[in-house]
């Protein structure tokens, strides 16, 4: 779910008694001018209602904003059938996502910083398995 206040918004909102709440995620300014030519302070962000503010339960509320389990049952399936048209890819940036949210991030920001810092990791390390499957080959005398 979206919202938009006009203040920046907390990590967090408890709802009195109940141990629940909702967590504000991918926060980011966008003021707006009025009428009159002022500026206005404007918040864009979106909203997980969670039950608890547990780690897991975080990371499953934001994951189940976005795909059903209808959705990511058919994503898994098409993966591993080989027809995934990089929605696997897709879910797992989203999952990822998530699990910062519930580390504590939650400007988008911080959140676009740590997502990137974390695809050029898997990338370094894939080359690196690369160049390592790549010597064992030519060790073996399987490649020149």
């Amino acid at each position: 779910m979206n919202g938009n206040c006009n203040y920046q918004p907390p990590a967090t909102v408890p709802y009195s008694n109940t141990g629940g709440g909702q967590v504000n995620f991918m926060v980011s300014r966008n003021d707006k001018e009025d009428a009159d030519g002022k500026i206005q302070e404007n918040w864009d962000y979106q909203v997980a209602e969670v039950s608890d503010f547990k780690r897991e339960t975080i990371i499953a509320a934001i994951i189940r904003e976005k795909y059903s389990q209808h959705a990511v049952e058919a994503i898994i399936n098409n993966h591993l059938t080989g027809e995934d048209a990089g929605e696997f890819a897709q879910l797992q940036n989203w999952r990822n996502l998530a699990k910062a949210v519930a580390d504590g991030l939650y400007m988008k920001t911080d959140l676009q910083e740590t997502l990137s810092a974390e695809i050029i990791d898997r990338l370094t390390k894939i080359d690196e398995t690369l160049q390592a499957v790549a010597e064992t080959l030519i060790e073996k005398g399987i490649t020149p």
